[in-house]
């Protein structure tokens, strides 16, 4: 059986080592990459592991953090973030990758990490949350933008959005303005007393909550693959920025499917040379592989075909040849 549906368009995301140092106090900026490292590898030496439950990493933390702080001065901490309910703690536990960020502000620049799969205690064992990195470089000051990816900014400046798209990132920038004013006043109260538990929850919470969206945005709002239109992510992507579409190639005895939506020719050549040639090399059977035509690289494709019934490099010759019949696709001879 071979069905093929949907459509093609051709037109047109500090000097600073903090090696296991629980807290330091100066730095030669910018330190945010040395304090990225810290966040995987082993434990650093103010916490150690004192047992395991469900799959989580038990561990008690030594803080050695100053009563109070200058808020105008470097500062680096591996602190425990105090967690009051845990279900809103779950995008940070259960990542497979550290959750981290870095935000430029006025007064400077923040940098946070929380070590995923890590539930931490105080040595004192009164406060239970996260294993926490909280860096401050007072040094690295800037205006209040939102981190745009490079290709919001290329297509702003290129003026290729819809007055539309325009709005929604016009309402971030307000949004994030709005919330801005919270995180110097939190950063103070944090700083004159650092083991107030209130004071650093709040902190750290209006931190991770910076750049988020305003209310009834979707959460996938500003994905590439959605935000831009078709015609808009052909043309960024002739400009070297990446944004793949959906390419599923699935492989069985006697079934090949291909699924594409939004998929550049490139990506579906990349991903068929890799898994259906590799899969059919496997065998010793003789099979093809695809390239793309230059002018025609990063044209998206719609297209579906369900290949059943036949062994599968029979299966793969007939997909072949209905995908050779699609303007752009070439045997790679």
């Amino acid at each position: 059986m071979l069905t093929i549906s949907g459509r093609c368009s051709f037109v047109s995301v500090m000097s600073l080592v903090v090696w296991g140092l629980c807290s330091l106090t100066s730095a030669d900026p910018p330190f945010s990459d040395s304090c990225r490292h810290s966040l995987w590898g082993s434990l650093p030496q103010c916490a150690r592991e004192i047992g395991r439950a469900e799959g989580i990493t038990l561990v008690e933390v030594s803080e050695d953090l100053p009563q109070r702080a200058n808020p105008e001065e470097p500062f680096v901490s591996w602190l425990v973030w105090p967690i009051q309910d845990w279900k809103n703690a779950d995008t940070f536990i259960n990542r497979a990758v550290p959750f981290s960020m870095d935000a430029q502000t006025p007064i400077g620049t923040f940098y946070l990490g929380v070590r995923p799969g890590i539930r931490a205690v105080r040595k004192k064992g009164d406060v239970e949350g996260l294993l926490t990195l909280l860096c401050f470089d007072p040094n690295r000051k800037g205006p209040l933008q939102y981190p745009w990816p490079e290709m919001f900014t290329k297509a702003r400046e290129e003026k290729m959005l819809t007055p539309a798209q325009e709005d929604l990132l016009a309402t971030v920038e307000e949004y994030l303005k709005q919330k801005y004013p919270r995180l110097p006043r939190e950063w103070a109260d944090f700083t004159q007393a650092t083991y107030v538990m209130y004071a650093r929850r709040q902190l750290l919470t209006v931190l991770t909550e910076l750049y988020s969206l305003p209310p009834g945005c979707r959460p996938k709002a500003l994905d590439p693959r959605e935000f831009f239109n078709r015609d808009q992510r052909i043309r960024l992507r002739a400009q070297g920025h990446a944004i793949p579409g959906t390419c599923l190639l699935r492989c069985e005895r006697d079934r090949l499917v291909v699924e594409l939506k939004n998929c550049p020719v490139s990506q579906l050549v990349a991903q068929w040379n890799r898994i259906v040639h590799d899969k059919l090399d496997e065998t010793g059977r003789n099979t093809f592989r695809l390239r793309a035509t230059d002018s025609r690289t990063h044209d998206e494709l719609d297209i579906t075909l369900d290949v059943t019934g036949v062994p599968l490099d029979e299966a793969a010759r007939i997909a072949l040849g209905a995908l050779l019949n699609v303007p752009g696709i070439q045997m790679d001879e």
